[in-house]
């Protein structure tokens, strides 16, 4: 995270003279937003992916490095994203393709966007899981899912942290007592 805000903050010195940390972490956000945006929306237009082969490798860098020039060409994602700018008083003067490549560099260096294109693509594997099953389970309710093998195991191991909450007062045991109560202890006696 601080390459790519090291990288936005020298992008904003060359091409404007500023050269913030703050402010690039800043247009950093900004920029996650949009890209955000433009990932929720097609991978729902696309029923679940931005490409219809899947484009996985080791460290998913391929896949993201596709995304990133997907984004980079959407023109509405980047007129959003200079809006977004112009909006926030970074002024008119900002050209479409320095924009385009803000949104570019964030997407392939933001550990974040790795992150939710990864959620992403989990969510998507898991509803297709799913819907390959079959087996009409995709509806069922929450606690009628049988609980994990590792619940059953630290169940297990801590009996007494799995008990169900006490529903009424606790008695208290001889020799305690309630601060406030008629049955104080006389200490002038100890």
């Amino acid at each position: 995270a601080l390459n790519l805000v090291s990288r936005v903050a020298s992008e904003w010195n060359n091409h404007l003279g500023i050269s913030d940390r703050t402010l690039a972490e800043f247009v950093i956000n900004l920029a996650e937003r949009r890209i955000k945006t433009f990932l929720k929306e097609h991978f729902a237009k696309e029923g679940g992916s931005l490409y219809q082969l899947s484009v996985a490798s080791d460290d998913g860098k391929v896949r993201v490095g596709l995304i990133s020039s997907a984004i980079e060409r959407d023109d509405e994602t980047v007129q959003a994203f200079k809006n977004d700018l112009t909006s926030n008083g970074a002024g008119d003067s900002i050209p479409l393709t320095f924009a385009a490549r803000i949104i570019y560099t964030v997407c392939e260096m933001s550990p974040r966007m790795e992150r939710l294109i990864e959620k992403m693509e989990d969510k998507k594997n898991k509803k297709r899981k799913q819907s390959q099953q079959g087996d009409g389970q995709s509806n069922a309710v929450m606690s009628a899912v049988a609980p994990s093998h590792r619940k059953t195991e630290l169940e297990a191991q801590f009996p007494g942290l799995s008990g169900k909450n006490l529903t009424g007062a606790v008695p208290l045991e001889e020799g305690f007592y309630e601060h406030g109560k008629s049955n104080e202890i006389d200490l002038s006696t100890i």
